[in-house]
């Protein structure tokens, strides 16, 4: 099997890296954020294909009777083939429903969204909260929830006090959005400072030999 050589995988590596915190880039610039909830549990399976989907279930969990076979109707979580099934979903709703909708909103599903988290940066608190509020209308006519944590989250005061306090994240719908600091979250697998829109990471240390394998396993829990 071809490899890259090291200098074209370290590059490859910040270049992904770098571009994927850069979807929510610089100052006096609204973020905001949110995810899918149960994504892959909103697109159905074709009904000639859930065979491949069977299980066994002992009723009420009497192992020493005949189990039943069932057979799920919706992409399983942990499924190899949920993500591309599942967005490719969620982008045929944004081009069925494109006429309805702001250009800008439409591009967002099909460029902002990393399978079921939305990530986006505007340069204008108006554009923040039209986005958000025009996004969930479109996700909506899939059978979508956009939300964060599952409900919605933004370094942006004004677009958080515009959303219903029931679609905030769960953390910020107690604090006094005049006074209190915005919490830190996770978004795309690193740790995101709202208050002060900063990313960062929580390196764990792990007693790992000093081998090439050692040292990836430690690199591929950060990236």
């Amino acid at each position: 099997m071809p490899t890259l050589p090291k200098k074209a995988t370290r590059e490859l590596i910040q270049e992904t890296v770098v571009g994927v915190t850069a979807a929510m880039p610089g100052p006096a610039r609204h973020q905001e954020s949110g995810d899918i909830e149960v994504m892959f549990h909103q697109v159905r399976v074709t009904e000639s294909d859930r065979d491949v989907l069977r299980f066994l279930w002992w009723c009420d969990g009497k192992l020493d009777e005949q189990p039943t076979i069932h057979r799920m109707k919706v992409h399983l979580f942990g499924g190899v083939w949920s993500p591309s099934c599942c967005s490719f979903v969620l982008r045929r709703t944004a081009e069925d429903f494109r006429d309805k909708f702001d250009e800008e909103v439409t591009e967002t599903v099909l460029s902002d969204l990393y399978v079921d988290e939305c990530l986006k940066s505007v340069d204008s608190v108006e554009r923040a909260i039209h986005i958000v509020h025009q996004l969930t209308k479109l996700l909506k006519n899939g059978g979508f929830r956009l939300t964060k944590s599952s409900k919605w989250i933004s370094n942006s005061r004004e677009v958080m006090a515009s959303i219903p306090n029931k679609d905030q994240l769960k953390k910020v719908r107690s604090l006094d959005l005049q006074c209190e600091a915005l919490p830190v979250e996770r978004a795309l697998g690193v740790s995101w400072d709202i208050e002060n829109d900063e990313f960062s990471f929580d390196l764990k240390v792990l007693n790992k030999p000093l081998t090439r394998r050692g040292v990836l396993s430690i690199v591929s829990l950060d990236f």
